[in-house]
């Protein structure tokens, strides 16, 4: 059985030109299109109990195929409505004469409570104009307030009843009215095929109140405005941007005191943006905020924009000999052994087929590959050099060939492997990971105070990542880097300096900084991050589509 906790007004069905079973088919396919599993029955005047149990009994037979859930509920009780208990229900009101008192209930529910907890449907004559009804009701963007009107009969029998959606974009805007659906008791429902937000896509220019924590984010996401095709103005300027024009509104950006994101503290309050966003001083908070799990239950996130890691960078170590460190790399062990034990052979088989070669027309008064000459002769084939006279023996010859053949082998396969040293450079860290950096104990981390990142070390499960706040974070927390491009320039200013940052935001940053950056990709954290919005935004349904 569901826990009814909301109490409202009722009217008898009888004051209105609606027949019971009219409004209770009605009133039916309304709940399967909403798919509610109750209902709450809400009347504008006491009646008596006879005639409020025989509409209450009436309503049940109607719904009694379905499992829903029929309650009458009354102004003086003012019970709220709790969503955890898996019920948002239909709230229906059928208007009687007495609009004075529907009115000024709905005025007070759409002032204190949130009227989007629940879907509404309410019976109201045709003469009525929805415009001077709900001209002092906010009916907010995210509410789904459905009015059913009779219309004009199709035939002599069938009778045809209008659903218009009625809202708000703002309060200052005029009131939005969408024709969503009919009703004919020989046709039964059409539907508009239009979704939900499509019907509630343009937000009239008005201005969302957002928050930022840089005065430099505004500025960023002005200049989306003027750039060109080929132009890049930020991630989030871009996305912000795209957002403004797709769904047609402008933004008030307020800067957080502070100048942080926001993270938790002792007492359970929320600083930076964080707290803007929770407090309801700003609907949204525009930047790259990582998911947290103290922070999914206080604020919503719109869906993930990037899925990334946030790394150890650090200035790339100097090397001692460096120039010639890359020169003599490629002559591995193998190697030196390789072009050793050739110039022996070549030797060896030269100075043996001139000794043998004199009846082929070698004249030992001019040629003469003793050992000596020969070692001599093979090792400059080897440093690229040539000789004077050439042997007229072909055995002779074949061995120069073959001597020079090598030689310009082992050049080639140098000079490959050079140049592969050359541009994939594999720095010595002095670390590979967290334990590491911890151990090594002369290096300091920066990263953004009161952020994500350092609730993550501070508070972590891991006695090494608190170690590693402990001992290189804590030391440095009064200057600490308040943005990205100050955390990449101290690097650059200091050896001993690592900065944990996403390698995406290094390379926008690129620029910027002026010094040779690695990653230490051990030393990482995985994270998703996206723009947040208050829990009882209008404007959340709207932002993700959904």
């Amino acid at each position: 059985m569901w826990v009814i906790l909301l109490v409202l007004l009722i009217t008898p069905i009888s004051a209105l030109p609606f027949a019971s079973d009219m409004v209770g088919r009605v009133t039916v396919g309304v709940l399967d299109r909403y798919q509610s599993t109750c209902v709450y029955l809400i009347h504008t005047t006491h009646q008596q109990v006879t005639s409020r149990h025989s509409d209450v009994l009436q309503m049940k037979a109607i719904v009694a195929a379905r499992p829903t859930t029929v309650a009458v509920i009354f102004a003086n009780s003012h019970i709220r409505t709790l969503r955890e208990e898996g019920c948002r229900p239909l709230r229906l009101i059928i208007s009687d004469n007495g609009k004075a008192g529907l009115q000024k209930y709905l005025r007070q529910e759409s002032t204190i409570n949130d009227m989007s907890e629940g879907r509404w449907l309410l019976f109201l004559d045709k003469v009525t104009s929805l415009e001077e009804y709900f001209s002092d009701v906010d009916i907010p963007l995210s509410c789904e307030f459905v009015v059913a009107q009779l219309s004009d009969k199709t035939n002599d029998r069938d009778f045809m009843v209008s659903l218009t959606e009625v809202f708000y974009v703002h309060p200052s805007r005029p009131l939005q009215t969408h024709r969503i659906g009919n009703w004919s008791s020989g046709d039964g429902f059409m539907w508009s095929t239009k979704p939900f937000v499509d019907r509630r896509g343009d937000l009239q220019g008005v201005t969302i109140q957002s928050g930022v924590h840089s005065k430099e984010l505004p500025k960023e996401i002005e200049r989306c405005k003027e750039r060109t095709a080929l132009k890049f103005c930020g991630e989030i300027g871009e996305i912000w941007h795209i957002l403004q024009e797709i769904l047609n509104f402008t933004s008030a950006y307020y800067v957080a005191e502070d100048g942080v994101f926001g993270a938790k503290r002792a007492d359970g309050t929320w600083n930076g943006v964080m707290n803007l966003t929770i407090s309801k001083k700003v609907e949204v908070g525009i930047g790259m905020f990582i998911l947290t799990e103290e922070r999914v239950p206080a604020v919503y996130f719109l869906p993930p924009i990037l899925n990334s890691r946030m790394s150890v960078h650090m200035q790339e170590p100097r090397t001692d000999g460096y120039t010639w460190s890359y020169m003599l790399a490629p002559f591995s062990y193998g190697m030196r052994w390789t072009v050793f034990a050739s110039v022996l052979v070549l030797t060896a088989f030269l100075s043996t087929t001139w000794y043998f070669g004199d009846r082929f027309g070698n004249s030992p008064e001019v040629e003469n590959y003793s050992l000596c000459n020969s070692w001599i002769t093979v090792l400059a084939s080897f440093f690229q050099q040539g000789h004077a006279t050439t042997p007229r023996s072909w055995s002779c010859r074949l061995v120069f060939f073959t001597s020079y053949l090598t030689a310009v082998t082992l050049l080639v396969a140098y000079s490959a492997t050079f140049i592969s040293f050359l541009a994939v450079r594999k720095t010595a860290l002095p670390f590979a990971d967290f334990e590491g950096m911890l151990n090594d104990g002369t290096y300091r981390l920066g990263l953004f105070p009161n952020s994500a990142q350092m609730n993550y070390l501070q508070n972590s499960p891991d006695a090494i990542l608190r170690g590693v706040f402990e001992k290189l974070v804590k030391p440095g927390y009064d200057s600490l880097p308040t943005n990205d491009v100050d955390g990449l320039r101290r690097i650059c200013g200091n050896w001993n300096y690592a900065f944990l940052i996403s390698p995406f935001f290094v390379r926008q940053s690129y620029g910027y900084y002026h010094c040779t950056l690695v990653e230490v990709p051990g030393a990482s954290l995985h994270t998703s991050v996206s723009i947040i919005m208050n829990k009882k935004s209008n404007y959340k349904r709207l932002f993700t589509r959904r």
